[in-house]
Formats: structure tokens, C-alpha cells, sequence
């Protein structure tokens, strides 16, 4: 189930941010763990002194990106700005 932080301040917890929702919220030092399902929601959110954590999908996804910079920087660049305004639209996207 996603969370929803919205307004919220949360600190010294480990948070899941697949689906969730942190418009406004303040996490402060907080483990912030990501799995590669559905964008959460992060406007406006303020980090004070968080880590991530790239888990399962989210992992392969970033060790495959991090193959293809070291194999052609320039094609590591060519994904990130083509999928910049998709990803934009995404984290902007209220959830449900």
C-alpha cells in the first residue's frame, strides 16, 4: 500500500516511496527506499540529510544506465534527456 506523507514531517524512519504521495513533507534523515514500481509523488518535499535506497527494479535499472554511460557517455545522455519531460510529467502527476 503507498503511503501518503503529504504535509507530513517524518524523521529517523525508512519510508517505501513506491505509488506514495510527499507533497510538502519534510523527511529528516529518513531511508528513503525505491523499487522501481510507480513514481511517487514529491513536490515540494524537503530532504534534511536522507539516503536512498535503489532496491530490486530500481537497482537493475540504475547498474544498466551506469553500463551504457561507461560503454558511450553520450548515449547515457541521449536517455536521460529524452526521457526528461516524460519523467517530469511524472513525478508532477497527483496519485490517486
Amino acid at each position: 500500500m503507498a503511503v501518503n506523507l503529504d504535509g507530513q514531517t517524518r524523521q529517523d524512519e525508512t519510508i517505501e516511496m513506491d505509488g506514495g504521495s510527499f507533497t510538502g513533507a519534510r523527511l529528516v534523515r529518513c531511508r528513503l527506499v525505491y523499487r522501481g514500481g510507480p513514481i511517487p509523488h514529491i513536490g515540494n518535499l524537503t530532504l534534511i540529510d536522507c539516503v536512498w535506497d535503489f532496491s530490486d527494479a530500481a537497482a537493475t535499472t540504475l547498474v544498466m544506465l551506469s553500463a551504457i554511460g561507461r560503454v558511450n557517455p553520450a548515449w547515457a545522455s541521449q536517455l536521460l534527456t529524452g526521457a526528461n519531460s516524460r519523467l517530469q510529467n511524472l513525478l508532477d502527476e497527483p496519485t490517486n
